[in-house]
């Protein structure tokens, strides 16, 4: 249900350029979710959703999703992009929830994809410092009823227009942050696809 491959090579792309940030992408966790590959780096990204049709390589052992816990926990920072926030609802894994601070999980919803208007909050935090107050934002999917694990900081909302399919007649949390143990937890809804 989503073209991780165009968002991956956008999110690279963006993150990666000037070479600042030095950018590795796995698609075989099975064999890259270790505590001596995790330790080389500083920030995990995930675009991730499990999948019983992906290919043996795609899927995570326990001892890979415990390296995983174990990472963040440790200090890693995390990003959780998207339909990330609904990997492991199927049986729901409780400890990956706790780790990437909620999201869709098997909670969530969405009407058609729409243009909206995302709303800076007035929470202060580095990454929402010099966001505007308001800003369009292109056709995309507005997620609803996110889990907020607790002492969650959300930074960002957009409303959810209850004339439109679906519509909750809310603001929904788009952008928020929290920590797991020493980890720095941000998760971002925004962004279906390339566009």
């Amino acid at each position: 249900g989503h073209a991780w491959k165009d968002t991956t090579a956008l999110l690279s792309d963006a993150l990666g350029a000037g070479g600042r940030i030095k950018i590795d992408v796995t698609t075989t966790p099975s064999k890259d979710l270790t505590d001596e590959n995790l330790s080389k780096y500083d920030v995990l990204l995930l675009n991730y959703k499990d999948t019983p049709k992906g290919a043996p390589e795609t899927r995570w052992s326990e001892a890979n999703k415990q390296a995983f816990l174990k990472a963040v926990r440790d200090g890693k920072g995390l990003v959780v992009f998207h339909h990330a926030s609904s990997a492991f609802t199927n049986p729901n894994w409780d400890e990956f929830e706790k780790a990437i601070a909620g999201g869709w999980r098997s909670k969530g919803f969405h009407g058609p994809a729409h243009e909206f208007t995302v709303k800076k909050t007035d929470a202060k935090h580095p990454i929402s410092e010099g966001l505007p107050a308001e800003f369009k934002h292109n056709t995309d999917e507005l997620y609803q009823n996110s889990v907020m694990v607790p002492e969650s900081i959300v930074l960002a909302t957009a409303y959810s227009d209850p004339k439109l399919p679906r519509g909750t007649g809310k603001d929904e949390p788009v952008i928020w942050v929290n920590s797991y143990g020493k980890g720095r937890v941000y998760e971002n809804v925004l962004g279906h696809d390339a566009k």
